[in-house]
């Protein structure tokens, strides 16, 4: 694990938040965390997208979204950052569904101390790595490391539900190589898969976070 892990903490009690940051630390403090807040999901939502994050503490109750949706809301923007939920109630059916919806724990705010929450963002970390390399073997191409057809499919279909919700549209754009058979002929299929990773190494690099590239 890397010396700094980026947290991000998405919580409106200001109080709680100077607790947890005396726990972990602020922004270029210390060897260990470094911790940003948020007081709303959007706001959160946009740091998200800027990249930069690797683990997200998460109060489903903010000013601007309530309940498991907050979460979705997080899973959809961030799906690889691991999410840690902290609540002020225990509900062991809202603890079922938010792990079972992707979050990697849940925790009590007022059972927290420093160990127990050090512990909870490794293993947090450490799972989404596992289920991470499961996910790529399942449902992303060997070659490129691109999402396959079926998990292709399934974003668009998901896109395509939030879109009708919202009244909003989805774009998808198609990509071909031009004069791909050439360079398999003329300098082998070698050559072939190096332009294929080459090409979908820049594709990704192009894109958000929350954005799905396949190679179908």
């Amino acid at each position: 694990m890397k010396t700094n892990t980026n947290v991000l903490l998405l919580e409106d009690d200001p109080e709680y938040v100077l607790l947890m940051k005396t726990f972990l630390g602020e922004p270029g403090e210390g060897e260990r965390f470094r911790t940003r807040a948020a007081e709303t999901l959007e706001e959160g939502l946009r740091r998200l997208e800027e990249g930069g994050v690797d683990v997200v503490l998460l109060d489903l109750m903010l000013p601007d979204s309530r309940g498991l949706a907050t979460l979705d809301r997080v899973l959809n923007t961030a799906p690889q950052v691991p999410i840690v939920v902290l609540t002020g109630l225990y509900d062991e059916q809202v603890a079922l569904d938010a792990v079972g919806r992707g979050a990697q724990d849940y925790l009590l705010k007022d059972e927290l101390e420093l160990s127990i929450l050090s512990r909870a963002i490794d293993y947090a970390m450490e799972r989404k790595r596992l289920e991470k390399g499961l996910f790529q073997r399942a449902n992303c191409d060997a070659l490129t490391g691109l999402a396959n057809r079926e998990l292709f499919l399934n974003r668009v279909n998901m896109a395509l539900s939030r879109a009708e919700r919202s009244g909003s549209g989805i774009a998808i754009l198609f990509i071909d190589l031009d004069r791909f058979k050439s360079i398999n002929d003329s300098y082998g299929h070698d050559a072939g898969d190096e332009t294929l990773k080459t090409v979908a190494q820049r594709i990704k690099a192009a894109l958000r976070a929350y954005d799905t590239s396949a190679r179908l």
